[in-house]
């Protein structure tokens, strides 16, 4: 963000949307099209992956206030590499 313009970055903060989830609620899903890109500003998520559709999910990470998830699906146009299930209650910012 630091080669941005403050025009620029005020532009990017008027996009974002504050949004809430409850606990243990999908944000993302593995295999699905990707159309926003979040930011964690309260609470926690778990990253899930499984090789194939049909084969039980692994955890691989977990992310929390300031991480980000969701740029893959929008940089790659492919679709997302891992489900994204919230630890706790969570509040993200979503463009």
């Amino acid at each position: 963000l630091k080669s941005l313009s403050e025009y620029e970055r005020l532009t990017i903060a008027d996009s974002l949307v504050a949004e809430t989830f409850p606990a243990n609620h999908e944000i993302i899903r593995q295999y699905e099209a990707g159309d926003k890109f979040y930011i964690i500003e309260q609470g926690s998520v778990v990253c899930t992956q499984s090789p194939a559709p049909s084969e039980p999910a692994v955890e691989v990470m977990r992310l929390k206030a300031g991480q980000y998830f969701g740029e893959i699906a929008l940089l790659t146009q492919e679709p997302r590499k891992a489900t994204v299930t919230t630890a706790e209650p969570t509040k993200v910012l979503s463009l």
